[in-house]
């Protein structure tokens, strides 16, 4: 294979796998890209094995978010919404939704896992005695 070949199978392999740097400057777009590629065959191995007639409903939707990572912190009244949001027939969530909602969660997992400073106390002036 010639250099050129090989030069151009590396740039579109390198497409595929990220997205564009011009636009996505953000460590941040970055980190929630790879999260959304790294999650996606788990997700589907999840919801293939709790799906039925090709939907989960809401009520399993705790179930599967733990499925996905134990340590996944989430608000049950936010969950609750969103499920709301997404099934508004009643028929369930197919896996576009599940998705969606899954997401939602692992990405606000690593947002605040990923904030330095998240953990601190916020400092403030009065902290400091004064210099004398």
């Amino acid at each position: 294979m010639e250099i050129a070949e090989c030069d151009a199978l590396e740039e579109i392999d390198r497409k595929e796998t990220w997205p564009d740097r011009e636009d996505d400057t953000d460590d941040l777009h970055l980190l929630e890209f790879k999260v959304r590629k790294e999650s996606q065959t788990l997700l589907e191995k999840i919801f293939n094995n709790h799906e039925r007639r090709g939907v989960v409903r809401g009520y399993q939707m705790p179930t599967l978010l733990r499925s996905l990572n134990p340590e996944l912190n989430y608000n049950e009244t936010e969950l609750k919404e969103l499920v709301d949001d997404e099934d508004t027939n009643g028929s369930g969530l197919d896996f576009d939704a599940f998705s969606r909602i899954s997401l939602h969660f692992l990405l606000k997992q690593v947002r605040r896992e990923s904030n330095d400073f998240s953990h601190k106390k916020l400092v403030r002036p009065g902290d400091f005695p004064e210099a004398t």
